[in-house]
């Protein structure tokens, strides 16, 4: 459920977003943190041997995840997300007893699903002994030896998936997992080339025994416990050493003398998932062997939450956090869906390192209810002990977003929302089925140390389209109007809602660092603050429409740079390039042109801006916390100028109705560039495509904000060109074409 957004160095939206790893003491700020801004912003798109896809972004580290689940009910939408090391996995629950029992970690390893996957196929490795048995969904290629070569698809996979959940239940009482059913003649499942794991540091070991029992107090087999170190997580953290399944009541560690943290995860055939937490287990350097108990019926507190109005439970995680004395911290988020997720009390803080606790939780209003109404909660705990999980959500701690989609003819997008705190290692969010168009109201969790992001897109097969938002922060009684995708679409620009507070780091769109150019914009944006579109991007699973669009950079009026907008974005929806200036003062011109077709889009739309500025080499400054120079360590943001466009009779479904037509708007130049009052701008409407034009009058609505009215009595297409300019020569010409429909 956690997680958002794909470019995070772009404007500190979320999926540029997917988990965030901090560095070692916890907090993103560091020599390290312009680098991992400033890396490629494409994404990451990888297919689950279960059927879930999962996005995750280059950026950053690529620590942010959104998954669309295979499916979004039950065992089969509950998930792990565990980062220990360098290494991050995404774990359904139901593969986790199988786990080096016919299932091999690297199926599960985001950074090598990435490199091996291709065309959408998860290519796969299977050993067997003396005869292969079939297993569900996968297309074996090429068999022989004991070893099998194969692959899954998107449809293949949940067919996998589905089998592998009746596996668990059939195997989950009397623990044979990889032994009956799909596993029975040995047959084991990695991802094809995956590196071998390489060897822990040389140390004296010692061993750590930890006994368990299920929850009916018997000795427990098939359930698994995580161990990490909390003195270096380097001397001990890696997966394969880290995790034990208990077979028989009791699992066996190798470990360095030190301080540990461990976790015990019991799953429940019904789904129901218990946490048991032991903060702090001492492995002394001499002694007889450690032995520690583990009972699943300790884990008695189950997340629950009361809300103002009745509302069902839709998905529920927690998130805990070892971080260490020295080294990355241990992370697991435990995603379970609607189902039961229960956890430990425990009474007394880890004396080394520190613990931390979020619990995120997504609960939807009955069917009978007269609207749509959500509310999204996040709570946290710093305390290192874990307390009751009953949640009792106050009114007076929520803000109430009203959230609209626009979108012209039906159709079914995808949309996630997400909380996070600064300590937290990452966040793995859901993406929700959307019906476009729509509308409902959400009542958000107003935590001044939450950070909230969202993203939406008008397509879930293949989430494309749609618009992605910057981190922002909510006020407790604050109601913000959410329009999302209300037109007209042009090209967006990045901002920083939350300062000092974001740690995605945008980049201005326009700065200069001595005689570079470095420019950042993203076509098909609305103008809810804080939002930029999809760009360039024609879908993260395959591709919806076409896409196409051209850039050109002059200076004085020559052209330096120039080029397919397409193939400069790489894959990701904003054109960043960086051209070389001439040293003496000269007039920028920035060219982007963008257009796109496609049924999940709506409106066939295309957009041209033409942005003018007066730029000069000058000594270049470091931004303010929370913003990133996309050259070297400083910089100086350009006067370029940037729209804000509202139609207030705008319907959901991207019409006004004929008549009188209003469109307001707005010109500033980018946040952190030197102000500059806005007085002049020009409006001409075109209905027949851009083929002839019209002046439509323009007035005057405060500092750098006018309207225009005009009238409009047949139905079609409206396009739209708008000019604004800055008294210093300053300048932005935007043409929009089939920016709305009268109807």
């Amino acid at each position: 459920m956690r997680a958002v957004g794909l470019r995070l160095a772009r404007h500190g939206a979320f999926l540029g977003a997917v988990a965030l790893g901090l560095v070692a003491a916890g907090c993103w700020a560091g020599p390290g943190a312009a680098a991992a801004a400033t890396a490629p912003r494409s994404a990451q798109a990888v297919l689950l041997i279960n059927g879930d896809r999962v996005v995750s972004s280059s950026a950053a580290g690529g620590r942010g995840l959104a998954v669309a689940p295979a499916a979004r009910q039950g065992l089969a939408a509950a998930s792990l997300n565990l980062k220990l090391g360098a290494h991050r996995y995404l774990l359904p629950a139901a593969a986790i007893p199988y786990l080096n029992r016919g299932l091999a970690w690297s199926l599960f390893d985001l950074t090598a699903l990435a490199r091996a996957e291709r065309a959408g196929r998860l290519p796969v490795t299977i050993r067997y002994r003396a005869r292969r048995h079939a297993l569900p969904g996968v297309t074996v290629t090429r068999s022989g030896g004991g070893v099998a070569s194969g692959y899954l698809t998107v449809s293949s996979a949940r067919r996998f998936g589905a089998a592998l959940i009746r596996q668990f239940r059939a195997d989950h009482a009397a623990g044979r997992y990889g032994r009956d059913g799909m596993f029975a003649g040995g047959e084991s499942v990695a991802l094809a080339g995956a590196a071998v794991v390489a060897a822990r540091p040389d140390l004296p070991m010692h061993v750590l025994t930890v006994t368990a029992t299920n929850v009916a107090g018997r000795p427990d087999t098939g359930d698994l416990v995580l161990v990490v170190n909390e003195d270096n997580s380097g001397l001990f953290n890696d997966p394969i050493e880290s995790v034990n399944d208990f077979y028989r009541g009791s699992t066996k560690f190798s470990v360095p003398a030190g301080n540990y943290f461990a976790l015990g995860m019991f799953f429940g055939s019904s789904g129901a998932t218990r946490l048991v937490v032991l903060p702090h287990v001492s492995v002394p350097s001499s002694g007889p062997a450690v032995t520690v108990p583990m009972a699943a019926s300790a884990a008695s507190s189950r997340i629950t939450f009361t809300t103002p109005r009745p509302a069902r439970v839709s998905d529920v995680e927690a998130t805990l956090v070892s971080q260490p004395a020295k080294g990355l911290p241990a992370d697991l988020s435990f995603d379970n869906g609607n189902l039961p997720l229960y956890l430990s009390h425990t009474t007394a803080a880890p004396p080394v390192g520190r613990l931390y606790l979020a619990v995120n939780g997504l609960l939807r209003s009955p069917s009978t209810a007269p609207s749509r109404y959500e509310y999204n909660v996040v709570y946290q705990d710093t305390s290192g002990v874990i307390g009751a999980q009953h949640y009792t959500v106050a009114a007076s701690s929520l803000a109430t977003l009203r959230e609209r989609f626009f979108q012209a003819g039906r159709a079914r997008g995808g949309y996630l929302r997400i909380a996070f705190y600064p300590w937290e290692q990452g966040y793995s969010a859901t993406v929700y089925p959307q019906a476009l168009p729509g509308q409902r109201t959400v009542y958000a969790t107003a935590d001044p140390a939450a950070l909230w992001g969202a993203q939406y897109w008008q397509s879930y097969q293949t989430l494309a389209g749609g618009q992605e938002a910057s981190p922002e922060r909510y006020l407790p009684g604050q109601t913000p109007d959410i329009r999302w995708n209300a037109g007209p679409l042009h090209a967006g620009t990045n901002v920083n809602l939350v300062g000092a507070a974001n740690i995605f780091f945008p980049v201005p769109s326009a700065s200069r660092s001595g005689n570079t150019l470095a420019l950042d914009v993203t076509p098909f944006s609305d103008n809810q603050l804080g939002h930029l579109g999809s760009g360039f991007q024609p879908g993260i699973f395959g591709s919806t429409g076409k896409i196409t669009g051209s850039y050109e950079i002059d200076q004085n009026g020559r052209k330096i740079a120039s080029g397919s907008a397409v193939r400069a974005a790489g894959g990701a929806p904003d054109l960043f390039a960086e051209t070389r200036l001439r040293p003496r003062p000269s007039l920028i011109r920035f060219t982007v042109s963008a257009s796109r077709t496609g049924r999940a889009y709506g409106l066939v739309t295309s957009s041209r801006t033409v942005w003018t500025w007066r730029s000069a080499r000058q000594p270049g400054t470091a931004l303010p916390a929370g913003w990133v120079c996309p050259v070297g360590n400083t910089c100086v943001v350009q006067p370029m100028l940037t729209m804000r466009y509202s139609l207030p009779g705008l319907r959901l479904n991207e019409s006004a109705p004929p008549g009188r037509q209003v469109l307001d708007f707005s010109a500033a130049r980018l946040q952190l560039a030197a102000p500059a009052a806005v007085r002049h701008a020009t409006v001409q409407v075109s209905v027949n495509g851009g083929k002839t034009w019209r002046p439509v009058r323009v007035s005057t609505a405060g500092p750098g904000a006018f309207r225009a009215v005009f009238r409009d009595r047949q139905a079609g297409l409206v396009s739209l060109r708008v000019t604004a300019s800055d008294p210093a020569g300053g300048r932005i010409k935007e043409t929009i074409l089939s920016a709305y429909r009268v109807s």
